[in-house]
């Protein structure tokens, strides 16, 4: 059930991260004239652009994308048969069951599958 969520939880927020990201473009490209003073260990340093500081966000935000996919990738593995640590009794298949609820696979350890909790 958790990973069932955080799936969509984690592909909203990457949405979101994506229109920063477009917004941050935007505003670079229209700042690419506007001066300003970078600063280093708190103290203004040498002159550059907002641009330039905007993309440096971007570049950044970019990184925490890759992480978020990242984790998309641990979630979206379906633990579902696992039980109560030695898989079911009943004749299931694991794999079509994480198949019809849109996992990319499934958490082949049932032992790791119900200890991991959500990640």
């Amino acid at each position: 059930m958790y990973r069932y969520v955080l799936r969509e939880h984690i592909l909203s927020l990457v949405k979101d991260v994506d229109l920063l990201s477009d917004a941050l473009l935007e505003q670079a490209e229209a700042h690419t004239g506007s001066v300003m003073a970078a600063h280093t260990h708190t103290q203004p340093a040498q002159p550059t652009t907002f641009g330039h500081y905007l993309l440096a966000i971007f570049d950044n935000l970019q990184r925490d994308r890759e992480r978020l996919m990242r984790a998309y990738h641990t979630v979206n593995h379906s633990p579902l048969g696992a039980v109560a640590i030695t898989t079911t009794g009943f004749p299931i298949s694991r794999e079509r069951l994480a198949e019809l609820l849109g996992f990319e696979g499934l958490m082949e350890n049932s032992y790791d599958a119900i200890g991991t909790g959500t990640i």
